[in-house]
């Protein structure tokens, strides 16, 4: 593909952020499955993504983005739960689509093979797709709402023998030209008929000037006119479309207008500039050329006011040296703050780590959820990937062998569902992560007999060692209580791979277990480096 290297690498910026926030609401609805604001902004999101693989030549992409906006567009017009296999489908077309994203403008894109997740989306498309008459009316119940005052309207119109019809545009993303036939149709029915409600809105089909970016447009029609009319006057403009009449019973069940919050005062939201880092790093050199000239200028200022007695001295070379000061002070604030500029919130990394333990415990057959807390703390980026390891072995160990079986808990007075807990704070220079959950706690006793077995320790020196020095034992290499490996742990190089990222950056990692209360891991790291 011959495709502009800018805008690709725009587009995949933005597309990451898309299918990152795409799986954080996916994984949220699958606890709250008929929260329609999540899939609202999943139907969203989609959208966006297909649009805009679709404008830089990602057909690949925008194909698996369009099936799964298909997905939560049916979702978001019916009253339909997914199952749990329904996620798994879509969450490992997601990934399919995180790969692809990945390999823009590398060869590897072409020859990246999708069947398989747009099979797995179709699926799920199948299995939802709307149905039935009944089925069909439920659709126009997206964006469509109507007050008292409009039901009696129309109720009224019942009594003087008039139908009413849910009608149903639906367009290509690619049609330029949807405004113009939607204005056309309108024309069409207009006579002897009322329009009562529209999406986009009614004014602006009336006068055929609306811009607002749409595929689909919903509108409910009360006429005389038969079924067979209404569909003579549609098809010739709109080729798919669909004309649901509506019952009393049905009007009477409309939704109504959510009332409008009270006004508060109003609150920016975080605005995010993307640039690149060798521009930060540009800045950062130059500014540390510009306070090296300042402490210059500041050592000159010392030596002549030693010179000078401040009698002798003109009152303008007092004010030059006092603002040489002054904006000595400007400089270093502005170098600390373009250092600040190199911090990236830990978020990016933290929002990873939800969608691994739902996997992981649903793989395990256990469960657990994760809180996080401390999303907004800032580090360095090479801190940032340094954690990223040692975290995931933390979480998978905590899942695998501190998060007990839900009966077991139960016979603990526990709650069925485990809590893993995974925060951030600053403390000075340093970052504090901690890793809590309330499983069972480490297995001292295991633990002790293992160090001897691979020599880690004597028999002899077990009642002299603190807790924390046989709880340690753990991050030791090829080191694991596991008598049989298993596809999540057993092979003694997790928690080595946490003790050894954390020393690549003057990191420590502490230790604390409490038998059927659970266990904790803090690890201390540089803000950067």
């Amino acid at each position: 593909m011959e495709q502009d290297a800018t805008f690709l690498s725009i587009f995949k910026t933005e597309a990451k952020s898309q299918v990152q926030e795409i799986t954080e609401d996916l994984l949220n609805l699958e606890k709250n499955p008929a929260d329609k604001t999540l899939i609202n902004q999943i139907f969203r999101n989609t959208h966006t993504l297909k649009g805009n693989a679709s404008f830089d030549g990602l057909e690949k992409i925008s194909s698996l983005a369009h099936t799964m906006e298909s997905i939560f567009g049916v979702l978001r017009d019916n009253e339909i739960i997914l199952n749990h296999e329904q996620f798994d489908r879509i969450l490992g077309a997601l990934d399919t689509l995180t790969n692809l994203i990945d390999l823009t403008a590398t060869n590897e894109y072409e020859k990246k093979n999708i069947a398989k997740a747009l099979e797995e989306l179709t699926q799920v498309y199948s299995s939802i797709s709307p149905t039935g008459k009944e089925q069909k009316q439920e659709i126009a119940l997206g964006e469509l709402e109507l007050t008292q005052k409009e039901k009696r309207k129309l109720l009224k119109k019942f009594k003087e023998r008039q139908k009413a019809y849910l009608i149903i545009l639906r367009f290509d993303s690619a049609d330029s030209g949807k405004s113009l036939s939607s204005f056309i149709i309108f024309n069409n029915l207009s006579q002897n008929s009322l329009f009562l409600k529209s999406h986009p809105p009614i004014n602006t089909i009336k006068t055929g000037t609306t811009r607002v970016e749409f595929e689909e447009m919903k509108f409910l029609l009360v006429t005389n006119k038969s079924v067979e009319k209404i569909k003579k006057a549609i098809k010739i403009n709109c080729k798919t479309y669909s004309v649901n009449p509506l019952t009393k019973k049905k009007i009477k069940e409309w939704k109504e207008p959510t009332p409008a919050p009270s006004i508060a005062t109003p609150q920016m939201e975080a605005q995010i500039l993307e640039v690149e880092a060798k521009y930060v790093d540009q800045l950062i050199e130059t500014l540390g050329d510009v306070i090296l000239g300042m402490n210059t200028a500041t050592s000159l200022n010392s030596v002549l006011m030693e010179e000078m007695a401040e009698k002798d001295m003109p009152e303008l070379l007092k004010q030059i040296i006092m603002q040489i000061h002054i904006t000595g002070l400007q400089f270093n604030a502005l170098m600390d703050q373009a250092l600040g500029l190199r911090l990236v919130p830990i978020k990016q990394l933290f929002r990873k780590f939800p969608r691994i333990v739902r996997d992981l415990t649903r793989t395990l057959g256990k469960k657990a959820e994760l809180i996080i807390e401390g999303e907004r703390i800032r580090l360095g980026q090479k801190i940032l990937d340094t954690l990223e390891a040692p975290i995931l072995h933390l979480i998978r160990n905590s899942i695998d062998h501190g998060i007990e079986p839900s009966k077991t808990r139960i016979r603990k007075k526990k709650h069925k569902i485990g809590k893993i807990r995974l925060s951030a704070k600053q403390r000075t220079n340093k970052i504090i992560i901690t890793l809590t959950d309330d499983g069972k706690g480490l297995d001292k006793e295991k633990i002790i007999k293992q160090g001897i077995k691979k020599g880690l320790i004597k028999a002899k020196d077990v009642p002299s060692m603190s807790e924390d020095e046989i709880f340690k034992l753990i991050f030791a290499p090829g080191f694991s209580t596991r008598a049989k490996t298993s596809m999540v742990s057993g092979r003694g190089v997790g928690m080595d791979v946490v003790l050894h990222n954390l020393q690549e950056v003057n990191g420590t990692v502490e230790v604390s277990s409490k038998k059927d209360k659970g266990s904790k891991f803090i690890l201390t790291v540089p803000i950067t480096i």
